[in-house]
């Protein structure tokens, strides 16, 4: 810290802009924290929420959120298009860290009929009525299947739920097979596309 406080004084910076994430965040905090220690530090210093994770105090929707929501609606689009002549389950696996908001609300807007989030991780036996909750939506004639995970899901006990996990739980190859939806070619689909996502009205 006086390293840095040394370089603020010789540069002259008068304030510091931080564009970025949670991690910016802490550091913007913990230069705030020593003032009292560092003089340079006093200087004004301002956060401007940019993450796609939309896990940041103080805002409702930080820059890239938007974006990155909306290539993960495409993609989820797309899968169901071509999804629906094979009657095929996919698993999406969204970005976000452990903030559940970008699996959450593009489970909402492309009509997943699953969705894990870390907010409110699944308690014992969540895999059972993941497969009934499936059972009953091809029952009442849905073509596909669609279950979205944020990648920082847990269960109550916090086992990790990833992509492959649900996956194999689908399939006729996981040890799960007496609760085995017997798909067995359930897709996993990763989600590394949605930080390249085009940019789009709202977010201008």
């Amino acid at each position: 810290m006086s390293a840095l406080s040394r370089a603020i004084e010789t540069h002259q910076i008068d304030a510091v802009l931080m564009i970025g994430g949670i991690d910016g965040y802490d550091s913007v905090h913990r230069l705030y924290a020593e003032r009292a220690h560092y003089p340079a530090l006093a200087i004004p210093m301002i956060c401007l929420p940019a993450s796609i994770d939309n896990n940041l105090p103080g805002t409702e929707l930080s820059v890239g959120a938007d974006t990155a929501l909306n290539a993960i609606v495409e993609a989820i689009d797309r899968i169901k298009l071509s999804g629906s002549a094979t009657q095929r389950c996919f698993v999406v696996e969204a970005m976000g860290r452990y903030c559940g908001y970008l699996a959450l609300m593009s489970a909402i807007a492309g009509g997943a009929d699953y969705v894990i989030i870390p907010e409110q991780p699944p308690g014992p036996g969540w895999h059972e009525h993941m497969i009934t909750v499936l059972r009953r939506s091809r029952d009442a004639g849905r073509r596909t299947s669609i279950v979205v995970i944020a990648e920082g899901a847990t269960d109550t006990e916090g086992h990790p739920i990833d992509a492959e996990h649900v996956r194999r739980i689908l399939t006729d190859d996981g040890t799960l097979r007496n609760i085995t939806l017997n798909f067995p070619n359930a897709a996993a689909s990763t989600s590394a596309i949605v930080g390249g996502g085009s940019g789009n009205a709202f977010r201008s």
